[in-house]
């Protein structure tokens, strides 16, 4: 639409010279328009370039400097170590502490290194013996609990260096370079420490900061603790462990450059890691993105607004050409566009209604349905499996079929309102075609002759059943108004190259004019007299194709029939699997906490659960559920919630909750009504579609035990 006018009823009323004329200046106008705007955007990208170079070889360079010069002082501080292990070897603890001649060495020993506040020896208790502080050292003061002596005691190989911390006895701040000792018989016999002052690294790394604009500089412990860092952060802060720096630095010999958000300052900043040598340490420069953007952006200022004024000016005065030339138009168009765009407004709103009460009310009612169903169903599996000769009874399957049969009547309503949840099985259609299409024969009447074909080697379908079943019923539906004379309604697969196969519905009736055939699978769209359709049919087969990753095609003469393809990738590494094959016997001592606040299904499902090896502990909202969690000891190995449930947490909520506060805690979902369900699938959760049946029940349990082992096992 242009100046309120829309194009193509512009262009009807126009001699081709008119046309011709009108395009070319409006040509004129776009390129005058647009390609001042592309040569700064080329500009810009290009000079983005060059400036994100220029900040990661500041802090590539940056971080080399910094590893460079810890190297140096671990390595200085490691020949500490060794000088006072040799020192001491082969004495006592007790001749380590009385001789005052060790003292006056190991106070030779850092003499002239200002990096160094002191360097000593501890027992296997924790408690100093020497010391180049002073003599004797003061062995009443307990080191048992820093992390450095916590880490060479429980078996820590190597030389540790710890955080940032404050000494105990002098109440200075340092951090440590530490190893174990050995006595004659292997065990642990102590630590020998260097304690290194923090401050000689502030001064290095404020000069290095300094030189460099808007730099930070850091040094942090493989754990995650800070040592020194420029500009200051809280003492003894620690870091969560990042697992994206750790396989960067893995992969990439040490070192590596990656945009994160700084857990200390909260700042978006370009980060180079760089680990320092073989030690547990690693490095980093980085310099805040809005910083490089600001800086980015100040250089390009007065190009954007050249470059913008040149754009608009040339676009007034295209736009005040194309206005003097359509402005006789104007006033007719303007009438058109009003009256056809009210109308398409109109029955796009009149359908949008239609659709979204039809959705509203088969949701709601087979939602409510599906909880009744759920009672039943798992009250029928629980006698089936306590009272002794009522898993067989005529009467207990009588009931369990008649569940199974709701359940696929509710499927095919909430199918229709796009609110169910898919369960999609493997078929083998060998087996199963014939079955479904049986469902057709009461549409289709007994004037119809039915045909079914599978061919041999036609690979299984992953698909919903429900869905397959509900769209061969409304091509039967179709076929039968095609056919009211009587026919044949012919149902055939066969396999395709490319792991695909075919499914072709075929009818010999009266056929499909070519001028409605595009239109037939829209939402609404029907030939027939009003109330003898809804016009849903095809729509449905069309959007079940789509959902299974398959393609609709219709082909269709006057007075030769119609035949519609449904085309779909076979079942991946699947071969011959049939749905709803028995699973074993089989236990799961899982301790569940079970969220459901309808009591009834609560009830039937604990009982189910409790005779599958569950122990389980029920809350009625998610809630409840979170707070039982916080003082749970010990806490469930799994959880099954519903999704709908009344409170400001839903299942949901619950399960965002509960993956971020205990991400090892296996999670499932159960629910009746899909409106949430593309939420469950964003988290990667598995969903129970109410109501169950206890082999679908056993696949979630065998898959929370499985998560439940691997964490277990790890």
């Amino acid at each position: 639409m242009q100046n309120g006018i829309p194009t193509q009823a512009v262009s009807s009323g126009l001699s081709r010279e008119q046309r011709r004329t009108l395009g070319w200046l409006r040509t004129g106008v776009i390129l005058g328009t647009a390609l001042p705007l592309l040569l700064f955007a080329l500009t810009a990208s290009l000079h983005y370039s060059e400036v994100w170079e220029e900040a990661t070889t500041a802090t590539q360079r940056t971080s080399r400097i910094l590893s460079e010069h810890a190297l140096k002082l671990f390595d200085t501080s490691e020949v500490l170590l060794q000088q006072l292990d040799h020192l001491v070897a082969g004495s006592s603890d007790a001749d380590i502490a009385a001789r005052q001649e060790l003292q006056a060495q190991t106070a030779r020993l850092v003499a002239g290194l200002p990096q160094v506040n002191s360097v000593g020896v501890v027992d296997a208790r924790g408690h100093p013996l020497l010391t180049s502080l002073g003599f004797p050292a003061p062995g009443r003061v307990d080191l048992s609990d820093r992390d450095f002596f916590v880490a060479l005691r429980d078996g820590y190989p190597g030389v540790y260096v710890s955080g940032a911390l404050i000494g105990k006895h002098s109440g200075e701040p340092f951090f440590s370079l530490a190893h174990a000792r050995r006595k004659p018989d292997g065990s642990f016999g102590g630590i020998v420490q260097v304690s290194l002052d923090p401050q000689y690294l502030d001064a290095f790394y404020r000069e290095v900061a300094t030189s460099e604009d808007d730099m930070a500089v850091t040094m942090l412990s493989e754990e995650g603790s800070l040592i020194a860092r420029f500009p200051h952060a809280a003492a003894g802060a620690k870091l969560a462990p990042s697992r994206p720096v750790r396989e960067a630095l893995a992969k990439d010999s040490g070192s590596a450059t990656l945009v994160l958000t700084s857990q200390v300052d909260k700042q978006l900043r370009l980060i180079t890691f760089r680990k320092v040598g073989g030690y547990p340490v690693q490095v980093a420069a980085s310099v805040r993105v809005p910083a490089i953007l600001a800086g980015w952006a100040r250089d390009l200022l007065w190009s954007a607004v050249l470059t913008v004024c040149a754009s608009a000016g040339l676009g007034m005065f295209g736009w005040f050409a194309l206005r003097k030339t359509r402005r006789e138009l104007e006033l007719a168009n303007c009438l058109y566009e009003e009256s056809q765009q009210r109308k398409q407004i109109e029955h796009a709103l009149l359908h949008a209604q239609k659709l979204e009460a039809l959705g509203h009310l088969t949701g709601g009612v087979a939602h409510d349905f599906n909880n009744l169903l759920m009672v039943i169903g798992m009250n029928a599996q629980l006698i089936g499996r306590t009272v002794d000769g009522m898993r067989e009874h005529p009467r207990l399957e009588a009931i369990t079929r008649s569940v199974s049969n709701g359940a696929k009547l509710t499927r095919q309503m909430l199918s229709f309102s796009r609110r169910q949840p898919l369960l999609p099985a493997t078929l083998d259609l060998a087996r199963e075609l014939d079955a479904m299409v049986e469902l057709c024969a009461p549409v289709l009447g007994k004037t119809v002759e039915i045909t079914v074909d599978v061919a041999e080697g036609t690979p299984p379908l992953l698909i919903d059943r429900a869905e397959l079943e509900l769209s061969l019923i409304n091509l039967a539906i179709n076929a039968r108004h095609a056919m009211p004379d009587g026919g044949a309604f012919v149902v055939r697969a066969r396999p395709l190259p490319d792991r695909q196969l075919e499914i072709v519905v075929r009818d010999n009736g009266c056929g499909i004019p070519p001028d409605i055939l595009p239109h037939v699978t829209e939402p609404f769209f029907s030939t027939r007299p009003q109330g003898e359709g809804t016009g849903l049919g095809l729509s449905q087969v069309n959007t079940m194709c789509q959902r299974a990753g398959g393609v609709l095609r219709i082909d269709s003469r006057l007075g030769a029939g119609t035949t519609v393809h449904l085309r779909f990738p076979a079942a991946a590494g699947v071969a011959g699997v049939v749905v709803d094959e028995p699973q074993a016997e089989r236990s799961f001592p899982l301790r569940m906490l079970l969220v459901e606040d309808n009591n009834e299904i609560a009830a039937a499902a604990q009982l189910v659960l409790e005779s599958l090896g569950c122990s389980v502990r029920r809350c009625a909202t998610a809630e409840e559920a979170a707070a039982l969690l916080e003082h749970a000891d010990p806490l469930p190995q799994a959880v099954l919630s519903d999704i709908t449930m009344p409170g400001s947490m839903d299942g949901i909520a619950l399960a965002r909750h509960l993956r971020a506060r205990y991400p090892h805690l296996p999670v499932a979902l159960m629910t009746g009504y899909a409106e949430r369900l593309h939420d469950a699938e964003a988290l990667h959760l598995r969903v129970l579609p109410k109501p169950f049946d206890e082999h679908t029940l056993k696949e979630v349990l065998a898959w929370l035990w499985a998560h439940r082992e691997e964490r277990v096992d790890a």
